[in-house]
């Protein structure tokens, strides 16, 4: 009697041993997988769940066993004379084929699990090989070589790849579609200082260009419900606001990207303006304006000394640039942090790779510090000529690009401590915009063959003065 229920209980623990085991097994099933490991995977897992529904109803039936036996006295005294040594013998006999049977069982579902994780290996090495040997189309272009100066890093190890957050715009060396491309001044972080406002004036008040940014919203115009060309102080705007994340989404929502009616928009939210591109075959075009991050925080704090300096009661009466550099008030690697969507949080190398990547392919860089050349290559880019007046538009253009080189000039050398307290604040962009002066000289062979003064071509060389 006590071996027969010592038995029917290493029965039930063994079962239940089992049992564990294979739950541990199917636990490691790795969730990242291709289309051939999922197969061979549901294979397996359909394996395990018919090993686990048998293995379940045979626990039942030895519970069951079990219950019965203990049912009262005579009812186990009859079951152990029926059955005899010879049961007993016979059983465990089967017990072990049982066992022996679902441990090879085990070996089989141990290398399919096996050779699933080494398909997976072999479909990740082959994709990040294939990412870096990839050669996007480089138009007539050409794709200018990759700088050296970074780690390129894996788009899949970003937490939302430049693909996915970027793909509302072309990759810089792809040619301008004057039909489909919108060009886009990004004006993050005022990240060309005053070169910004003098890009976005040379284009409103020179060309004479159909503009979006925050005016086209202005004399009740922002509760438009239709997309439209508005007049404001005798210039042009789209009906809507494309410098504010609300802004932003009435635009998409207007369906102003797919509209084609602007020549071109700004904003300081390029990443997300990406999403008024998703809809059709129309993309933007992204240009900006860099300087160095030390003369940007100079020109920061001048800025706010001259607007809230004269009020006694502001923290900028009395403050000195040296204190301003020790404050709050100072950038901590903005352009960074904003292209790698980390703001608040801790920044490394890493986020500066996606800062890089991201201007590297989708941005055509230009320098506060060579302001012409700058302005010159934004409108071979895309196509700028005078189309009205040329001489009035040359005098525009003269006059806005001399106040920008006045700017550069007047500029002052810091002391060596104001400059050291800035430049540790904004590490990440110092090598940032020094990546962004090796790309700028990478992308002068966009324009290698067209000469200087492309606004003229067309215009009668009589007719102009320059």
């Amino acid at each position: 009697d006590n071996y027969s229920c010592f038995s029917r209980k290493y029965r039930v623990f063994t079962v239940l041993l089992v049992l564990m085991t294979i739950l541990n097994l199917t636990a490691i099933v790795p969730h990242d997988r291709s289309a051939s490991a999922r197969s061979t995977e549901s294979d397996v897992i359909k394996q395990n769940h018919e090993i686990r529904q048998d293995l379940a109803e045979g626990l039942l039936e030895t519970n069951g066993d079990h219950d019965e036996t203990n049912l009262s006295g005579e009812a186990q005294e009859s079951f152990d004379g029926a059955s005899g040594d010879n049961d007993i013998v016979a059983k465990l006999e089967n017990h072990q084929q049982i066992m022996l049977q679902l441990q090879n069982d085990f070996v089989t579902m141990h290398e399919a699990q096996q050779s699933i994780h080494q398909q997976q290996q072999q479909f990740l090495e082959n994709f990040q090989s294939q990412q870096k040997q990839q050669q996007p189309d480089g138009g007539n272009y050409g794709k200018p070589q990759v700088i050296g100066t970074y780690e390129q890093i894996s788009l899949t190890s970003l937490p939302l790849s430049i693909e996915e957050k970027m793909n509302g715009f072309k990759d810089v060396w792809e040619r301008m579609d004057e039909s489909m491309d919108l060009p886009v001044l990004w004006t993050v972080a005022k990240a060309g200082g005053n070169a910004n406002y003098l890009i976005h004036d040379v284009l409103l008040f020179c060309y004479k260009s159909v503009m979006a940014s925050s005016m086209g919203v202005l004399e009740g115009h922002g509760q438009d419900t239709e997309l439209g060309i508005v007049e404001i102080g005798s210039h042009k705007y789209v009906n809507v606001d494309v410098s504010s994340l609300e802004g932003l989404s009435r635009a998409v929502y207007m369906g102003f990207g797919q509209s084609g009616i602007a020549d071109v928009m700004t904003t300081r939210y390029m990443i997300e303006a990406n999403s008024l591109f998703l809809e059709d075959q129309h993309r933007g075009r992204v240009f900006a304006m860099f300087r160095h991050p030390v003369d940007r925080a100079v020109q920061n704090y001048l800025h706010h000394k001259a607007m809230y300096g004269n009020n006694p009661q502001s923290d900028w009466s009395q403050m000195t640039l040296l204190d301003f550099a020790q404050s709050n008030y100072i950038e901590n690697n903005a352009i960074t942090r904003y292209l790698s969507s980390s703001l608040y949080e801790s920044i490394n190398d890493q986020h500066l790779s996606v800062a890089k990547e991201i201007v590297r392919r989708k941005v055509l860089v230009g320098l506060y510090a060579n302001m012409e050349e700058s302005m010159e290559r934004v409108e071979k880019f895309f196509h700028l000529k005078y189309r009205f007046d040329s001489n009035e538009q040359e005098d525009c253009r003269k006059k806005l690009m001399n106040q920008g080189a006045n700017e550069i000039q007047n500029l002052q050398p810091l002391e060596k401590e104001v400059y050291d307290v800035i430049a540790k604040k904004n590490i990440f962009d110092i090598n940032l915009y020094s990546y962004v002066e090796e790309l700028f000289v990478e992308q002068g062979q966009f324009f290698a063959t067209i000469p200087n003064g492309y606004r003229f071509e067309g215009v009668k060389s009589d007719t102009v003065s320059h």
